[in-house]
């Protein structure tokens, strides 16, 4: 009796155990599909808030450009709010959210709305505060809705409330395009040679790859608010120039920024720099061809000992006699003095341009008289006539013809140009950009000529205006006292792969955090600091975009977002150049260099992977596709 009433009441125990387990079970799958439909309802709505914000930026774009009071809040208000919401019912989810639209300054006053501190925090956060500039105008669109339950309305719960919110950048753009016109931009011209100079092929406006950076270009011209947005371009190799101010982009001008792309004459357009190689050197300034690294001065080889002066009486020629001379002596030839301890110096014929043996001849020729006449075909003539007909036409004018310079590609000095020409022509109230675009590794700075030095320029200049007449390219032919290196020649071609930092600021705690200062009177001219080109580039970065630095001291530059593209199918110069434009996005991007996207090591392993504003293109259909995601994400940006 006893066993059948324990047994008896052992199933029942099971039963209840069994239904609460059921019942658990039911539950806990009730769960699972109403968190995955909820899920899918953030997404999908994630997804149509984005949308909504686009159009609401946009739609407040095309206010901007009617003939509409973008005074009246009530108008602006109603037209975004209105487009966000035909863009939610296009996705079929208006019926069920609730939305509002917001602006940082929805008065028009000047200064960030203090009713969204406690209306949306979040966003008020993202406003500029007191005392900054109201240039970027954001647009936040906030979403809500009830999301409906299916199972767990078994237990009293039929909706969940969901919301998310998209920030959109709606302010006009002013855009500048820097873009490299260094030599080798011309280097897969066909026919060319490397060795020489790409000859001929600016003529016909098909110098490539540059030809095809510019076609790529102009789509992304192509793409800007028409009396909205406006673009500027700037060109650099051994000086940098602004083909076109900023102005709004008319492509039935053929002076406008389209034109200037495709023209293939007159002062604005945009040409390769096509000076010679160092094929042309004079042999006997290169020990027959054979010494080619460190002999000479890489920006102006004319320059031996880098005072700027083609005079080098004195210093490198103090000993270049018919005998002492390395060779057969020849009195119009430059040979090589050997008469100190050492490998030797230069000569250099002080009265003429001698170094470029134009017609290969292994021999100097003189001039039959000077000033140059048009017939003159001498060596001295056609370095004359080079120099002259290379040098771009400014405003105001360089004081002197430029150098024939073997390097070209003076990246700080496109950041440098870029910046002034926002500082000078951008508007307040535009979001200002720039895309900087490069074939190769930067191997110069600007010099005395290129930004002329003024120690008494007011406001200072956001450059280093240098004494030094070759800029910061260390080297000279000089035996001097200076160690470890009493010769100092120019061993680097002007490049810098040191990933050191140096800094030349007047105030050493001034210097970007991790820098090495150097004081610039312990390096007299000729002798040129360790500084370097590639320190100069990230100081004219630094000039334009950097907004948050750990030393306090440290001055800050402008608001300013910095693409940058390494076009190259060259992986050895992407490997080489990379960093340093990773460096500029990086600065470019938040303003902060330490919050740098491709620090991670998947990118430090894959020079050519696109992160953060860095892209890479090795063809000029990977560079359309860049320049269109890059303008998606300037016309569009979208933040969480």
């Amino acid at each position: 009796m006893n066993k059948t009433h324990c047994a008896r009441k052992e199933k029942g125990q099971v039963l209840v155990i069994m239904a609460v387990a059921i019942f658990s079970f039911l539950i806990f799958i009730g769960l699972a599909v109403d968190g995955t439909q909820l899920f899918l309802n953030y997404t999908r709505l994630k997804r149509a808030v984005d949308s909504a914000a686009v159009a609401a930026a946009n739609d407040f774009r095309k206010i901007q450009n009617e003939a509409v009071d973008p005074t009246s809040v009530a108008l602006m208000m109603n037209r975004m709010t209105q487009a966000a919401k035909e863009v939610l019912d296009l996705q079929q989810v208006q019926d069920t959210v609730s939305i509002k639209v917001y602006m940082c300054d929805l008065n028009n006053d000047g200064v960030t709305d203090a009713s969204l501190a406690t209306e949306v925090p979040s966003f008020y956060n993202q406003c500029p505060k007191a005392g900054q500039p109201l240039r970027r105008k954001l647009i936040y669109v906030k979403a809500f809705e009830n999301s409906p339950t299916n199972f767990v309305t078994l237990i009293g719960i039929h909706s969940v409330p969901i919301t998310t919110n998209a920030t959109v950048e709606a302010a006009p753009v002013d855009l500048v395009i820097v873009m490299d016109t260094s030599r080798s931009m011309g280097d897969t011209f066909p026919g060319s040679n490397p060795l020489i100079s790409p000859i001929g092929c600016n003529a016909g406006n098909s110098c490539e790859p540059l030809k095809g950076a510019k076609d790529a270009a102009k789509g992304l011209i192509d793409s800007l608010y028409p009396g909205y947005d406006r673009v500027a371009i700037v060109t650099f190799d051994t000086v940098a120039v602004t083909r076109y101010t900023l102005g709004f982009p008319d492509l039935g001008d053929p002076v406008a920024a389209s034109g200037v792309l495709l023209s293939t004459t007159g002062p604005k357009w945009v040409p390769l720099h096509d000076d010679p190689s160092d094929y042309y050197l004079n042999k006997t300034w290169t020990n027959n061809g054979t010494d080619k690294l460190g002999r000479f001065n890489w920006i102006n080889p004319e320059d031996r000992n880098n005072d700027g002066q083609d005079d080098d009486s004195g210093t490198a020629s103090t000993h270049c006699t018919l005998t002492n001379l390395q060779g057969t002596p020849d009195p119009n030839s430059p040979n090589w003095d050997y008469s100190t301890p050492g490998p030797g110096k230069p000569c250099d014929n002080s009265n003429y341009l001698d170094a470029f043996d134009w017609d290969k001849n292994n021999s100097f020729s003189q001039p039959t008289s000077l000033p140059c006449t048009a017939s003159d075909t001498s060596d001295h003539c056609a370095s004359q006539r080079w120099m002259d007909s290379h040098t771009p036409l400014l405003n105001p004018p360089l004081p002197a013809s430029l150098p024939i310079s073997l390097v070209s590609t003076c990246t700080g000095c496109g950041i440098r140009q870029a910046n002034e020409e926002l500082i000078k022509n951008g508007r307040t109230n535009a979001v200002w950009v720039m895309v900087f675009l490069t074939d190769g590794v930067a191997n110069m700075s600007d010099t005395k000529l290129t930004y002329p030095y003024d120690p008494t320029l007011t406001p200072v200049p956001n450059a280093f205006p240098t004494p030094y007449p070759n800029g910061f390219c260390g080297g000279h032919i000089v035996i001097g006292t200076l160690t470890p290196d009493p010769y100092n020649y120019w061993t680097t071609k002007c490049q810098d792969d040191t990933g050191q930092r140096r800094c030349i600021n007047s105030t050493p705690n001034s210097c970007p955090p991790n820098s090495t200062p150097l004081v610039g009177s312990a390096y007299p001219t000729p002798y040129s600091p360790p500084y370097s080109v590639v320190d100069y580039a990230k100081d004219m970065t630094d000039a334009a975009a950097l907004r948050i630095s750990t030393n306090p001291k440290e001055k800050l530059g402008n608001e300013i977002a910095i693409y940058t593209i390494m076009f190259s199918s060259n992986q050895a110069t992407v490997d080489k150049g990379a960093f340093l434009l990773r460096y500029i996005a990086a600065v470019g991007d938040d303003g902060d260099r330490t919050t740098d996207p491709c620090s991670a090591q998947e990118y430090v392993d894959d020079s050519r992977k696109h992160c953060g504003q860095y892209y890479s293109a090795s063809n000029t259909s990977d560079l359309t596709r860049v320049l269109r995601d890059i303008a998606s994400r300037i016309y569009t940006k979208i933040s969480e």
